[in-house]
Formats: C-alpha cells, structure tokens, sequence
C-alpha cells in the first residue's frame, strides 16, 4: 500500500476540508440569524379568529390566528393555533384576515388562502399557500421558532426571503 502523500492529495484534502468548514460556520450563523426564537403571545391573550400580528423573521409581516379546530402544524390545547407571513405569494402585498370568512385576503389581486389548511391559496393568482411558521409553546407562551419546510423542501420561503428551518 502506498501512503505516500502526494502534493495534489494534499492540495485536495485541504480544500475539501476548508470548504466544510466554511460552509458549516456560514450555515449554522445564517439559520440563526434568519429564523430566530421570538416570544409572539401569551395563550391566554389569543381568540378565535382574532389574529395577533407580528415581524417574522426579522422585519418580514406574519400573523398568528386561532382557527378554533385541531389544524396541521396547529400548537396549544385545541392545536389550532397557527401563523403564517402575510405577504401574498402572487406579488409581496400584504394579506389581511378575514375573521368573517375566516380566510387570508390581498386586497391587491384577491389572492385568498386558508389558514386552516396549511395557508392554502384557494384563489386568485396566486399558486403558492403563504409560508408557515413554525410555532413552539413552553410554559403558555407561544415563540414563532422557524419557517416551515415547504414541500419537502428544508427551507421555507417569504416572498423572496429563502429561511433556514431551525
């Protein structure tokens, strides 16, 4: 056996173990910055149908709602407790909630998703639901803690905004 360590071996071995190492510190630094753990609400402040906006990730707008049944990716005692970027999938306006029909509407396109069913879009031009961020409840506080993977995919995407799931 020849263990005779060539220059082009060394060369090679280098720069493969450089290259993960940087990609290990670039994708551990960027997840975290990306979708940090924010505190949203308390469960004892949330309604039914009454939805509690807040920033996330960063200074991206998202919603909090109870849709008052058990739901997919739904936290809380019902599991029906859900949150979602309000930015339409069609052109990055801003949705509003409809407690009324109990859906998501832009008022730019008339996109209209569900949020009963993962943030479906149900009509209008849109094609895509609106991300889902992943919730987290500890002690009946309720922590927006990542951004939903997306069909299989391990990363969830706002408007534009790729958002590594922590």
């Amino acid at each position: 056996m020849d263990t005779k360590l060539t220059r082009r071996k060394f060369m090679q071995t280098g720069a493969v173990v450089t290259a993960e190492a940087v990609a290990e510190v670039v994708a551990g630094d960027m997840s975290k910055a990306a979708t940090p753990h924010k505190k949203i609400a308390s469960l004892s402040e949330i309604k039914a149908w009454s939805g509690v906006a807040f920033l996330y990730p960063e200074s991206q707008p998202a919603m909090l709602v109870d849709v008052g049944k058990q739901v997919p990716g739904g936290v809380g005692p019902q599991r029906s407790i859900v949150a979602f970027s309000t930015l339409c999938q069609h052109m990055g306006c801003p949705v509003a909630l409809d407690a009324a029909d109990q859906k998501f509407v832009c008022p730019c396109h008339n996109s209209i998703y569900d949020p009963a069913r993962e943030g479906m879009a149900i009509a209008g031009p849109a094609i895509e639901g609106l991300p889902m961020i992943a919730l987290k409840v500890e002690n009946n506080e309720i922590y927006a803690v990542g951004m939903t993977p997306v069909k299989g995919i391990s990363s969830g995407l706002v408007y534009g905004l790729a958002c590594d799931k922590t």
